[in-house]
């Protein structure tokens, strides 16, 4: 497992003149790997701890579709701590601006309460249908014009991600191969963002 890099100015790619965070605004992916049918969980915080925290989930069916707000991230630590078995145990942040801030939460607001589907539908629009959380985070996180991957549940994922084989015993392989991975896109988003995004702690030590 990657380390937490903890340099002073690792948030902006140790180059603070180029790359700067004058406000703490963040989009943070977040991901919880022995959740959701097994193959993993992911959701998004958004915000700083100056104006608050937005929480967007989907998380397994049409009622757990969740948009919850923090005031800062130790609250929402003490509430991911106190999901225990559930909390979220991977969690990476990457410096944003007002703007895109506001693009992920407007967009977050208008799209998190869509159905449910293990597999993404849209229409012939375009216009999403259904999607799963890893889905859902991707399109908040891109709407604030962050890279971010949709990877599917393919054999190289499955032999990697020791959990997808709970979900092959209730899914074909060939639904799984159009099934957006959790814990692949995470690997993927905090690759993508190494050089000026960092892992950070959401769970309260004993």
């Amino acid at each position: 497992m990657r380390s937490t890099n903890a340099d002073l100015y690792h948030y902006a790619g140790n180059n603070p003149v180029r790359y700067i965070d004058p406000d703490g605004r963040d989009i943070v992916l977040l991901c919880d790997p022995d959740r959701g049918v097994g193959q993993s969980h992911n959701a998004v915080l958004v915000g700083n701890n100056r104006d608050g925290w937005h929480y967007f989930s989907k998380d397994g069916s049409n009622t757990t579709n969740v948009h919850l707000t923090f005031n800062n991230l130790d609250e929402f630590k003490e509430w991911n701590t106190n999901l225990k078995k559930d909390a979220y145990d991977k969690a990476f942040r990457v410096p944003t601006s007002k703007s895109q801030d506001n693009k992920a939460i407007t967009f977050g607001e208008e799209n998190y309460n869509k159905p449910y589907g293990l597999r993404e539908r849209k229409d012939e629009n375009g216009n999403v249908l259904k999607q799963n959380c890893a889905d859902l985070a991707a399109d908040i996180i891109s709407s604030a014009g962050l890279q971010i991957q949709k990877p599917k549940i393919d054999d190289k994922a499955r032999k990697k991600y020791h959990n997808l084989d709970k979900v092959y015993d209730f899914f074909t392989p060939g639904n799984l191969s159009q099934v957006t991975c959790p814990e692949y896109q995470f690997q993927l988003f905090s690759k993508t963002y190494y050089t000026f995004g960092i892992d950070i702690e959401i769970v309260n030590k004993e």
